[in-house]
Parts: C-alpha cells; structure tokens; sequence
C-alpha cells in the first residue's frame, strides 16, 4: 500500500553515452608521435651527390668571381674575392662569407701579393675590369673542376660558363706556373719581336708565345723624334696531352717595348 504522504517513485534517468573527446592519455601519445615526424622530417638532407656537388660548387665560384668584377666596375673601386681554404667558404668584397660544401677539396692559385697564408688568398677585379688573375680547384677525390680568371684580361676561360674540366688540378696549376715564368721573363733579354714562337717546355709541355702591337707613340722632345713605344698584347699557352686529348692553359698581358714594331 502506498502511502498518500510519500511521493510517487521518478522514473529512472536514461544513461548518457560516453562524451565525444580525447583522453590526456590519447592526447600524450597523438603528440609524441608527432613529435618524432617533425623530428624526421627537420632532419632530413638529401644524399650527397659528389658529382653535382662538384659541378654545383664550380657553378658557384665562377658565379662569385662575376659578379665580383661585376662590383668593381660599378662601385670604380677594387673589389677582392677572397676564399678561405681550411673554412670552406669565400667572400665578394664586403658582403656576406658564404660556405662551401666541407666534403669537397679546395685548392687556389694567385698571386705572390694576394696570397695571405697558406689557407688564404684573394682574386682581386679592378674598375676597369682587369683582374689579377687566378684559378680556383675543387676536387672530390676522383675528379676535380678549375675555375679560373685570366690574368690582366679578366677573361673566365674557357668552356661553358667559364669553367674547365680537367683530369688532374695539379696539371693545369704547373701549365699555368709555366706560363706565368714565361710572361715573366718575355722581353727582359732585349727588344719585343712581334710574332710567334713555339717549342716543347719539358715535362710533356709545349708552350706557344705570340706578341701583337696594338699601338705605337712616337713622343717629340725639343722638336726631335725621340724613341718610340709600343704597346703589346702578348699571349702564352702552355698545352698538354692527357686522356687521349690535348689540354691546354694560356695567360694573357700586355708588355710595353720600346721601339717601333718593324714593318
């Protein structure tokens, strides 16, 4: 019997499901594993390619020295591309040193006066465009690439792009030292003779000169022709056989002699 004081029983509450959403648990693991892809993926670097880094590296040294001379002539100032060989890394003038890969062998050949130390040295461009001349060899091992800038011409030789392939760097570094005793030497015994010579050079070089007059000024003192100066463009090249070809490196400058070229 129910008693009329006593409130009627409620029907029971129908039982919720269970609230969408993510346990602190569910939470941990969902970001760890996130975590760990990010971690993945920032670390990730492409395998190393030996020959396109070595392509790509000469691609860009030959790109720095430009624009280097490039800076030169607009600013009419000297601009120096300097390369840091323990470093791995070069520098046009004043801008920002930037790094070359560490997996690649540098080497650089200059002049006495722009050579700093032994892991040190510059290429420096002129405002008229002329350079001082140098080459720079990167190498990985097996194969190596020169870049190099003709001496006073400025002159990227030669190939596509201005870069040289060659079999061995030391090679090219001795033609290029031949022909820079060449040029040193060309005129100090005597008068400049226009033409050419040729002949071998020992050591499986030959060496080939030419000396061309571009001009002629004959100065007036006290009314009597005095003696006349020429100015030359004078030419070495300094070649090679090696892999069945024949290779060759050349240094161009300019030498002033005295005397009329004979006609």
């Amino acid at each position: 019997m129910i008693s009329p004081c006593e409130p009627p029983p409620r029907p029971a509450a129908p039982r919720r499901g269970r609230e969408a959403g993510f346990t602190l648990l569910e939470l941990i693991v969902t970001l760890t594993i996130l975590g760990l892809a990010l971690a993945l993926i920032v670390g990730f670097k492409p395998p190393w390619s030996s020959g396109l880094g070595l392509r790509g590296t000469a691609a860009e040294l030959a790109s720095g020295l430009r624009l280097a001379r490039s800076e030169a002539i607009l600013r009419n100032q000297s601009i120096a591309f300097e390369l840091d060989l323990a470093g791995h890394r070069y520098r046009v003038g004043s801008g920002a040193v930037q790094q070359l890969p560490r997996q690649l062998k540098l080497a650089l050949l200059t002049i006495t006066g722009e050579q700093r130390d032994v892991t040190q040295g510059d290429i420096r461009f002129n405002p008229d465009g002329s350079s001082t001349g140098g080459r720079i060899s990167v190498a990985d091992g097996a194969r190596s690439i020169a870049v190099g800038v003709d001496w006073l011409s400025a002159l990227f030789r030669a190939g596509t792009g201005g870069l040289i392939a060659v079999d061995a760097a030391g090679r090219v570094d001795e033609a290029i030292e031949r022909a820079q005793s060449h040029l040193a030497a060309f005129g100090r015994s005597g008068a400049i003779v226009p033409g050419e010579v040729e002949g071998e050079d020992g050591g499986g070089y030959r060496f080939q000169m030419r000396a061309l007059p571009l001009a002629t000024q004959q100065s007036l003192l006290g009314g009597q022709n005095a003696a006349a100066t020429t100015l030359y463009d004078v030419e070495v090249l300094i070649s090679w056989h090696a892999g069945g070809r024949t290779r060759s490196a050349s240094l161009r400058s300019c030498r002033i002699g005295l005397g009329a070229p004979p006609q």
